[in-house]
């Protein structure tokens, strides 16, 4: 093999993991792009009053010292939603109140998944995913910023845990200063 053909070559392959490199980037920034419905937007109300936790009780009662909270659409089949899964276990009991597992899955998958964190947080299994479709999820994992009356603030697909830390501190701000719900979004 000459040297012009050899150096072409490595071009070619240096070219190819560019191209590779790129379109992996562009996956990743539509991944959080097409993970919501377009009816799921700051403003829409969820009917969070009908979500019941694992110990039947209501979603409501559990998170009604809250101004918002964070509701994490997670589903057994997902790989990232496992590293979130692991990262909530260090979180502190303040932020991990202001969240609600919806896990969507068997209920022997959900509970392996995030059974450990039942004591902890809010869990819902979303065994037959009714609550994330009725909801607009179409990907996971999914954060969704939610006030105490259900109306959403903020949506985040393709939810990272720098994303997640947000919502959190959006939510825990809004306790703070004593939010009141109005129609609108806010940008995180």
């Amino acid at each position: 093999m000459s040297t012009f053909s050899s150096a072409s070559l490595w071009l070619a392959l240096a070219f190819l993991g560019l191209l590779s490199a790129a379109l992996l980037y562009e996956v990743q920034r539509l991944r959080g792009v097409l993970s919501v419905a377009d009816s799921l937007r700051p403003g829409t109300t969820l009917e969070v009053s009908r979500w019941v936790d694992i110990n039947d009780r209501p979603v409501s009662t559990a998170i009604s010292d809250t101004q918002a909270f964070v509701a994490l659409f997670l589903s057994v089949a997902c790989p990232l939603c496992r590293d979130i899964v692991l990262y909530l276990h260090s979180l502190d009991e303040v932020r991990l109140k202001r969240i609600v597992l919806l896990c969507v899955g068997a209920s022997e998958d959900c509970t392996f998944l995030c059974g450990a964190l039942s004591q902890r947080a809010v869990l819902v299994f979303d065994t037959q995913r009714k609550i994330a479709a009725g909801s607009g999820i179409l990907g996971f994992p999914t954060g969704v910023l939610i006030d105490s009356r259900g109306r959403v603030i903020s949506v985040a697909g393709g939810l990272t845990i720098a994303k997640l830390l947000e919502l959190l501190a959006v939510a825990q701000e809004m306790d703070r200063v004593g939010y009141q719900s109005e129609a609108r979004g806010v940008n995180v």
